[in-house]
């Protein structure tokens, strides 16, 4: 399966929780992934992914606005 990026617009409700909830959860869906970029309002990652995966997210991710 090709690896694409996936962009992750954070809440900055707080400094680190948005970050650490979506890396939970991707560890949680057992995806291998990678940090492309990051600031306060974004992340960024790279791995392989299907629609069900991001329905999956949309789910259990509540400090981020919407994932692209």
């Amino acid at each position: 399966m090709m690896k694409h990026k996936l962009l992750f617009e954070l809440s900055e409700e707080h400094p680190t929780l948005p970050f650490s909830e979506i890396k939970a959860c991707l560890t949680g869906e057992k995806k291998v992934f990678k940090i492309v970029d990051s600031d306060d309002a974004f992340l960024v990652v790279e791995t392989s992914f299907s629609q069900d995966l991001i329905k999956s997210l949309e789910k259990r991710i509540s400090l981020s606005y919407f994932i692209n």
